[in-house]
């Protein structure tokens, strides 16, 4: 049952020295502190001076029996305590509760906290002390009984009774920090504190160490700046002064999003060439639509109504250089200067692709000139931090994108957006608005051609214009060619010049471009090459067509047609040299 080895050493070292009594206030309940022996009678741990502490590792401190006098639970130099020699026996008590080690009484010897067929447990969440302790010279001492009630208890500290967060749990933020406020708590009789910590668990138990001291109610913590996320927390306990705590109370999770959002990239309708179009660019491309690619989901809950909306049209600004071809506009205000004002038709949102997509100018697809884009800061996202458009990491400043179109299409409707408005056909049945677009455009789509005789013939889709017989002309298109073969059909533009107007007259001359000639494959190729305008020329027939000379069944697609002057055949007035030569076209 007890080790007598050990209890010799002790007790020859006990006679070495005197029992010091010091008073500590103890941490037991106030009607609750009764423990009972056979031998010994009422034991009492929470003495008017004096009384047992119960911390969380030891016992410290006295109980008294009217028939033995003072039990004292270890030595002077505190615990938790080895057990092996005058200054560091007494009673320890381990994570789950349990005592084991000795106290020592001068009229009683030694009390076995944790003997063999016995033993005390402390229950951390009701404070009860259970079980036996056992002396030789006492029997064994029972620390509670049903009937007679009696039992030894620790006043385990509790949690607040009211706990408030702001912002409240699981509700997106745009402030980097959590506040929280909490009343009604209660300790013992040494104390009451706080033990508390913000981290990205949802079970994290605060360690014993208190970080706020109870005073008045109520008590409050905020924590660091956090980072955007959807996981942090807020966990407390409350604490007595010896480290025992309440069971933690966790709060959260609380969101946060304190970024603003920021334009990735823009890209058009038709595409430029490399999917996206850049501040400063030249592109001689028909741009009838402009895409907004953000890099987070932005405020649509008003479908267009509310100021922060991204389909708010008065969030979007497009604007064109005026008679002094110089871009005066620089935030979303009004335009400035001669700038002039072109309609952004519509906005339509993609969640899914946090893209804005917008209609302009009547879907007509720009003139050759300077524009200017601005997405203006009012947009917000669905916190409300707004748009950080000149990408320093703070918000509420315009988004701003200049570009400069070189080229005028002389082509009405060359991205078909939605139709085939415009287009003369060759066949009402063979060629109808495709869906499929030659940059995936979902808001755009193309000319649908198959032959469904499997004879030889050609398909085509014509617009007759005016033209300048001072300038060549550049003809140009994307097709995708299903036919099963590599021969045929053949996709290229054709151009007839007249002396008249509305395609009348006589024929001055034909044009036609270098051609893409069977199956594309899994992608859209591009046709196109330029020609030189007969003298005296009108007007003009354009053609984009699929001859289907000897060829099988097909199915195509055309699309982003294109016509625009040029002087030279080398494309200096695109914006480059790169492809300027000494050759006469």
């Amino acid at each position: 049952m007890n080790n007598p080895n050990r209890i010799v050493v002790l007790t020859l070292a006990l006679l070495l020295i005197a029992v010091t009594f010091v008073w500590p206030a103890g941490n037991l309940s106030d009607s609750e502190h009764w423990a009972w022996s056979e031998n010994a009678g009422w034991l009492n741990f929470k003495t008017t001076h004096g009384g047992v502490t119960v911390h969380a590792s030891h016992l410290s401190g006295y109980l008294w029996g009217e028939n033995i006098g003072w039990v004292k639970l270890g030595a002077d130099a505190g615990g938790p305590y080895g057990n092996t020699t005058a200054n560091n026996w007494g009673v320890n008590r381990d994570g789950l509760g349990d005592l084991s080690g000795y106290g020592w009484s001068e009229n009683a010897g030694w009390v076995n906290f944790g003997p063999t067929h016995g033993g005390v447990h402390v229950n951390a969440l009701t404070g009860d002390l259970s079980g036996f302790a056992w002396a030789e010279n006492l029997g064994f001492v029972h620390l509670a009984n049903p009937a007679p009630a009696y039992e030894v208890q620790l006043v385990v500290p509790q949690l607040p009774l009211v706990m408030t967060t702001d912002p409240e749990a699981s509700t997106w933020s745009s402030v980097a920090t959590v506040d929280v406020e909490w009343s009604g708590a209660s300790g013992n009789d040494l104390g009451l504190g706080y033990s508390f910590l913000f981290d990205t668990s949802s079970s994290t138990a605060p360690d014993a160490t208190i970080d706020l001291v109870h005073a008045s109610d109520p008590h409050s913590s905020t924590s660091a700046a956090l980072a955007d996320g959807e996981d942090h927390w807020f966990h407390l306990s409350s604490c007595d002064s010896v480290g025992n705590c309440s069971p933690v109370a966790h709060r959260g999770p609380f969101f946060i999003d304190n970024t603003a959002p920021r334009v990735a990239l823009v890209h058009t309708v038709p595409d430029t060439g490399d999917g996206q179009l850049r501040d400063g660019e030249v592109t001689r491309a028909s741009i009838t639509q402009l895409y907004v690619s953000l890099d987070e989901v932005v405020a649509d809950d008003g479908g267009g109504a509310l100021p922060g909306d991204v389909t708010n049209l008065a969030n979007w600004l497009l604007v064109g250089a005026g008679p002094d071809g110089v871009m005066n506009t620089a935030s979303c205000t009004a335009a400035a200067g001669d700038d002039v004002t072109l309609v952004v038709d519509q906005v339509a949102w993609d969640s899914p692709t946090t893209t804005a997509r917008l209609g302009i100018n009547g879907g007509i697809d720009l003139a050759r000139g300077r524009y200017r884009l601005l997405a203006c800061s009012a947009i917000v996202d669905h916190v409300g931090n707004p748009l950080d458009g000149d990408g320093d990491g703070i918000g509420g400043d315009d988004f701003v994108l200049e570009w400069t179109v070189s080229a005028d299409n002389l082509l009405s409707n060359p991205n078909l957006d939605q139709n085939l408005a415009g287009w003369d056909l060759s066949s009402g049945a063979e060629i109808i608005f495709g869906v499929d677009d030659a940059g995936e455009a979902p808001t755009s789509g193309s000319v649908a051609m198959s032959n469904l005789t499997g004879a030889a013939h050609e398909l085509w889709v014509s617009q007759c214009i005016v033209v300048d017989d001072s300038q060549g002309h550049y003809a140009e298109a994307r097709v995708w060619m299903d036919s099963g073969i590599g021969t045929a059909p053949q996709a290229y533009a054709e151009v007839i010049w007249y002396d008249a107007a509305a395609c009348g007259g006589v024929v001055l001359g034909t044009g036609v471009t270098p051609p893409v000639v069977g199956d594309t494959g899994v992608g859209w190729k591009r046709f196109g090459g330029w020609m030189a305008t007969p003298p005296g020329s009108v007007s003009a027939h354009v053609s984009f067509v699929l001859s289907a000379s000897g060829s099988a069944d097909f199915e195509a697609n055309l699309d982003d047609l294109l016509l625009i002057e040029m002087l030279y055949g080398d494309g200096f007035e695109w914006g480059t040299t790169d492809a300027w030569s000494a050759a006469t076209p």
